[in-house]
């Protein structure tokens, strides 16, 4: 089994876009990092474990990690003399015979300056006289498709660290997504959509909407034409339905009625109408509204899903390095 199906059987992920391979990836090489240091922290006597040895023939040795030992051939491969530590600014008077800081086969010695690691006397590539530089090395090579015992010196003991680290931040990646779920985005904004087209076909219209009455201009012109019709002195002041029924003409008391009876008639259709053009709308709205009530529902199962199982793996990994703190860490730890 490879890493990444590894990582997948312990969160359940399908890795495509959040999170990615390449996330994956990355995720599994910081982990190699960050396993390796924490291990050889609370375990030094274990660097060797994630150590690799390069020679040095004479240009240095790239740097990768915390150096182990240093040491240099005496004319022989069998025999290696152990080099010490000097600073890089004595490198010059570790060659001069007359200087107090010289270097010979017998006491070689080693510095670092830009990211390399030489050895003094200088390594050769022939005669048996070359460098021997061990330090931690973090495997970037490993990636999803890498198997299980396959990270380059990396006991396979401690592996399975590493496909926790990545497991956690996987799930970190997964949850940091889902706040921007695109079903969720488009259902918002489909309900603004809908919003807007009452906002649109109603209030909008200059011929249907009166700005300083804040009411629908075809439902008040035919409720004030009714008005003036029965108590607004309309056509004149002794010529509104009031008058009429003062005067007690019933013929005429019937003919306004009617006249209102049409005012009102086209104040219902008004009505009617701006009823059609927000229902549908409207509708729509709230049909999208829950559609997002839905999706948050499940998005926030989901996620308390992956959150629960994210704190189970940081348990899990947090505890297997408890356990390799030395003794008194660990009882310093549990006051």
């Amino acid at each position: 089994m490879d890493l990444e199906d590894q990582v997948a059987a312990l969160t359940d992920l399908t890795f495509s876009t959040n999170p990615s391979t390449t996330d994956l990836t990355q995720y599994l090489k910081d982990g190699v990092v960050e396993v390796v240091n924490r291990i050889i922290e609370l375990k030094p006597q274990e660097i060797n474990k994630f150590s690799t040895t390069s020679a040095d023939t004479g240009s240095g040795v790239a740097q990768s990690g915390r150096v182990f030992h240093v040491t240099r051939e005496h004319d022989s491969t069998a025999v290696l003399r152990s080099c010490a530590r000097i600073d890089s600014t004595e490198r010059y008077e570790a060659t001069n015979v007359s200087s107090l800081h010289y270097r010979t086969k017998f006491s070689p010695g080693y510095y670092q300056l830009d990211g390399k690691i030489f050895v003094v006397p200088t390594g050769t590539a022939t005669g048996n006289n070359r460098g021997q530089v061990s330090q931690v090395h973090y495997d970037q090579t490993v990636d999803k498709d890498t198997a299980a015992d396959g990270i380059v010196n990396f006991p396979y003991e401690y592996e399975y660290l590493v496909v926790l680290f990545a497991s956690m931040r996987s799930l970190q990646n997964k949850m940091g997504s889902m706040h921007a779920d695109s079903d969720v985005t488009t259902a918002i904004t489909a309900t603004n959509t809908a919003l807007d087209r009452i906002s649109d076909s109603v209030y909008n219209v200059v011929e249907n909407h009166d700005i300083a009455t804040k009411r629908f201009k075809q439902a008040k012109d035919g409720l004030d034409n009714a008005f003036k019709l029965f108590d607004g002195g309309f056509p004149n002041s002794v010529t509104d339905t009031k008058s009429f029924i003062e005067l007690e003409d019933p013929e005429m008391i019937k003919s306004t009625l009617e006249v209102q009876t049409v005012e009102l008639a086209k104040v219902d259709r008004a009505l009617a109408e701006i009823t059609t053009l927000t229902d549908i709308p409207l509708k729509e709205a709230q049909g999208y509204i829950a559609e997002i009530t839905s999706r948050l529902g499940v998005l926030n199962q989901e996620y308390t899903w992956y959150d629960n199982r994210y704190k189970e793996l940081k348990a899990e990994y947090d505890g297997a390095f408890s356990l390799m703190a030395p003794r008194q860490q660990q009882t310093q730890g549990a006051r």
